[in-house]
């Protein structure tokens, strides 16, 4: 919630905040910006599991090829 606080020449000042919790909208844009950071998070760490698994595949190819395994 905001208010505007009476300044001494009878006008109001700018708009402030009463309370110190988050609004309801502020909270959705927080919440929104902490999930699109933890899908990024996810999505990376998806790319880099893929990366190695396709290492891991070449090598074992590699050594299935060369006759170790």
């Amino acid at each position: 919630m905001y208010r505007r606080k009476r300044l001494q020449d009878g006008t109001f000042g700018e708009l402030e905040k009463v309370f110190k919790t988050e609004t309801t909208d502020e909270k959705v844009e927080r919440l929104e910006g902490e999930n699109a950071s933890l899908t990024l998070e996810i999505i990376n760490k998806d790319l880099k599991l893929q990366s190695l698994e396709e290492s891991q595949a070449s090598l074992t190819l590699e050594l299935l090829s060369k006759g170790v395994l």
